[in-house]
């Protein structure tokens, strides 16, 4: 799913969470953090048919979110050894999400919380 009203600008300024980790990464700058980001809430989006941008953005603000990142790091440099970093983050979120039922408890818990409204950033 690839919607463009699910985009919501990449909180660029944020230290913690998928932005604040994969700025930490090798050769990311926020330009290329902004268009992970747009890779990341589309596979999320389509991954748990989810609507709401609001629950996906909170989702990868979340210290869930930080966990994801991590994980697209580890598979996606892992098994890519090239020099282009964000396209092996890209390839690294959508293995990560290869099996839905890996994120899925974590996701639906930022999704609960976001719907009946006790998400805090």
């Amino acid at each position: 799913m690839t919607n463009s009203n699910l985009l919501t600008p990449a909180p660029l300024d944020d230290t913690w969470g998928f932005i604040g980790t994969i700025l930490r990464i090798g050769d990311i700058d926020k330009e290329a953090a902004a268009r992970l980001w747009k890779v990341a809430t589309n596979k999320l989006a389509g991954t748990y048919q989810e609507t709401r941008p609001d629950v996906i953005r909170n989702f990868l603000r979340s210290r869930h979110g930080r966990h994801f990142a991590d994980d697209a790091s580890n598979m996606g440099l892992k098994w890519n050894q090239k020099t282009d970093c964000e396209k092996a983050l890209a390839e690294g979120i959508e293995k990560s999400l290869s099996d839905p039922d890996r994120w899925s408890k974590f996701f639906n818990e930022v999704k609960e919380a976001t719907i009946s409204g006790k998400w805090e950033d």
